[in-house]
């Protein structure tokens, strides 16, 4: 028996207990197998397991065991590729991270937080203002740990965002105020290609720049190409990273696909996961 999207019933994501009785006395045995919803508190995830027998299923076993391998037993040296909007979706991540990987690699508009951290003027661009002094404690940090960590040296913009816009490549000092960073340029690329041949472990978490629009993709399929290529063991977490692979015809290549994105995230960060524990 195959259930419509349980979203879409308001009892889902209110955690309604009523719901999950309903929905526990349709089976006589419950396994967990959608990893990509384990941090929400909903009532398929939370709830469900308190009125049937419990366990997870083998794709949730092989993400954990993974991301918990990853973590523990990474083979040196370790890159971290982290892009995205924003930082403060990530700092558990970083903070985790400057202690595990050697080199971490900067992309996305989280970039131009840290641009703007360092003085530099971003245009138009997207840029977290209130986490400019984490940006700062971030850059801090990872020099006292002895993580290498790589902004991008040049950047494509944007007059708008559309695939018909006028674009350029600047250095990040010469972003022009009526333009806006839309992905990473060649000069960073190249950079970044250096450190993924010399990695031994990858995990990328995030695109390069607005790769949904085929005129600002160039860095992130570029990125992909390369750490398809490599020798190292290779993990892909969220749901854009996948994307940027899957439309890549990278899939293949690469040694694990999460199928989370906020759960992805919320584990790699040492954080619990409340689909976990309401089956443990």
């Amino acid at each position: 028996m195959l259930l419509q999207n349980l979203r879409f019933h308001p009892g889902e994501t209110s955690n309604d207990e009523e719901f999950a009785k309903f929905l526990a006395s349709l089976a006589d045995i419950y396994v967990f197998e959608a990893f990509g919803t384990a941090h929400r508190k909903h009532a398929s995830v939370v709830s469900l397991p308190k009125f049937l027998p419990s366990m997870i299923g083998f794709l949730t076993e092989k993400e954990i065991n993974t991301i918990n391998g990853l973590i523990e037993q990474a083979k040196k040296p370790f890159l971290f590729i982290l892009g995205g909007k924003k930082i403060s979706d990530k700092i558990r991540v970083f903070e985790r991270l400057l202690d595990k990987a050697q080199i971490i690699c900067i992309g996305g508009a989280m970039a131009c937080t840290f641009f703007k951290a360092l003085g530099y003027q971003v245009g138009k661009s997207f840029y977290e203002e209130d986490s400019l002094d984490v940006a700062r404690a971030i850059m801090k940090k990872a020099e006292q740990r002895g993580c290498k960590l790589l902004l991008p040296q040049d950047v494509m913009v944007a007059k708008t965002i559309s695939d018909n816009t006028e674009t350029k490549y600047v250095s990040r000092e010469e972003i022009p105020e009526d333009y806006q960073v839309v992905d990473i340029g060649p000069k960073t690329f190249e950079i970044y290609k250096k450190e993924i041949n010399s990695a031994n472990t990858i995990l990328w978490n995030g695109p390069m720049g607005i790769y949904e629009i085929p005129k600002f993709s160039w860095g992130s399929k570029s990125i992909a190409l390369t750490i398809g290529m490599s020798k190292a063991i290779k993990i892909c977490g969220g749901g854009d990273t996948a994307e940027v692979l899957n439309s890549s015809n990278l899939i293949s290549h690469f040694d694990h696909i999460s199928t989370g994105g906020g759960a992805f995230l919320k584990f790699l960060e040492g954080s619990s996961l409340p689909a976990l524990e309401a089956i443990s």
